[in-house]
């Protein structure tokens, strides 16, 4: 959701949203390799590069609600 906010009317594509975050090392791939199931579902991350992007999203504060 936050590389659709930051990417609202470009070509969204799993390697840039990916290497924006930080992750240089992901090989995102170029063909789909079984059916069913889209490229970026079909590209292997690793936990901790997971983490480290997920750390560096800039997400909305949560709202108190009580």
């Amino acid at each position: 959701m936050a590389a659709r906010r930051k990417y609202p009317r470009g070509p969204l594509t799993a390697a840039r949203v990916i290497r924006d975050g930080g992750d240089r090392t992901t090989t995102v791939p170029s063909v789909r390799k079984r059916r069913g199931f889209t490229i970026f579902g079909q590209t292997a991350w690793a936990p901790a590069s997971q983490v480290r992007f997920v750390a560096s999203l800039r997400l909305p504060r949560p709202t108190r609600i009580c």
